[in-house]
């Protein structure tokens, strides 16, 4: 897969964050276009349109219910569901055939018209709205167990998350010294700045992202400015072929702290790219492990 496929992946499959949350006996749910979504009945077929929320729903233990998911979409080996387009483009022929009973897209990830489109034929959607943060990702995962009415898990999935992440910052609360961390999402040198999941998780990490005060939230670094800011760790998302080679370019500056130090890392691209709980608690841990390597 080309660099640049994967980079836009990894960035339309964030689609997930906050929205208003119903009272407890509330029937509906509004989504991320203000849409108020039913919440009954629980849907038994669904269509996904993020491979996170495809993750959200493996975690829920609901994956039977799936019917359709994106090309993007990574199943558990020996698995496999109908292939429905993908985030930029859908098949509506092959989803009607489908008969969904919920589509779940993202508001990030899926054009505002896909929604409107499934709406006019009758087709219950509900859209998920962007992951910003920790907290925005938790509440997308709420509202995925709210559609599913699985409540109860996800409350328990979330607690055992959180605590392990109160570890984590337990740990880091006497570290004066904040490392400087560069992620790097692809051969052009996207990264992710403030307002992102993986400024939150470096932080969380108990480090400092060098790119959270550039503008826009998934800026190009040049060479130049990561060199300046000379990072005490680089991190790069996996992209095939390419990784190898992102790992031999920074070598090539051997002035470089994270060079100095053995300190280019590598990190699966789904853990890095897919923004649901689990995700996000695991690459807090890893980074928060390189940091102390």
């Amino acid at each position: 897969m080309k660099s640049w496929t994967l980079i836009i992946a990894c960035l339309l499959i964030i689609g997930c964050g906050k929205a208003p949350s119903p009272t407890q006996h509330s029937t509906t749910l509004t989504d991320a276009t203000g849409e108020a979504v039913p919440l009954k009945p629980f849907p038994s077929r669904i269509v996904s349109f993020a491979p996170a929320i495809t993750q959200n729903i493996y975690l829920l233990k609901e994956q039977v219910k799936l019917v359709g998911v994106t090309k993007y979409c990574k199943l558990p080996s020996g698995e496999d569901k109908p292939r429905i387009g993908d985030l930029l483009t859908q098949d509506v022929e092959q989803i009607i055939l489908l008969k969904p009973d919920l589509v779940m897209a993202s508001q990030e990830g899926n054009q505002p018209e896909f929604a409107y489109k499934l709406r006019k034929l009758g087709i219950r959607v509900f859209v998920l709205p962007e992951a910003k943060t920790w907290a925005d990702i938790q509440n997308a995962f709420q509202q995925t167990g709210k559609l599913l009415g699985k409540q109860e898990e996800t409350t328990v999935i979330l607690s055992g998350l959180n605590r392990r992440l109160e570890a984590i910052r337990q740990k880091n609360a006497v570290n004066n010294n904040p490392i400087k961390v560069f992620i790097q999402l692809s051969e052009e040198l996207h990264t992710a700045a403030e307002d992102t999941f993986l400024d939150d998780a470096i932080n969380q990490a108990g480090a400092i992202n060098i790119a959270h005060n550039t503008l826009g939230r998934w800026p190009i670094l040049s060479i130049e400015k990561v060199i300046n800011e000379n990072p005490d760790l680089i991190i790069i998302s996996s992209m095939g072929e390419f990784t190898g080679q992102a790992t031999a370019m920074w070598s090539k500056f051997p002035a470089l702290t994270a060079v100095k130090n053995n300190k280019i890392k590598v990190i699966d691209a789904d853990i890095c790219c897919q923004p649901t709980p689990d995700n996000f608690v695991r690459l807090v841990e890893i980074i928060s492990g390189m940091l102390k390597q």
